[in-house]
């Protein structure tokens, strides 16, 4: 996974400027997969992240869910 770029303060913002660009990107009726190919693409992370952060900004996902997803999967593993 390409590491995330955007932090917590961003991700609990919902009028922050990225959820308001994903918020556009569905009223000019881009597909899912495009708004989420741009979003991996601009902030990193994976497709699980960016379908996410899709479902936040639609109000399908909570903010907080968001952010432990985003931080279990930067964690390093230790073995």
């Amino acid at each position: 996974m390409k590491k995330f770029m955007l932090g917590e303060e961003t991700l609990l913002d919902s009028e922050s400027a990225e959820y308001f660009w994903i918020r556009w990107m569905v009223g000019e009726r881009y597909s899912a997969n495009k708004v989420c190919g741009a979003i991996t693409k601009a902030f990193g992370g994976d497709q699980e992240t960016s379908a996410a952060m899709l479902n936040v900004a639609l109000g399908k996902q909570t903010k907080y869910s968001l952010v432990e997803l985003v931080k279990s999967k930067q964690s390093p593993v230790h073995m």
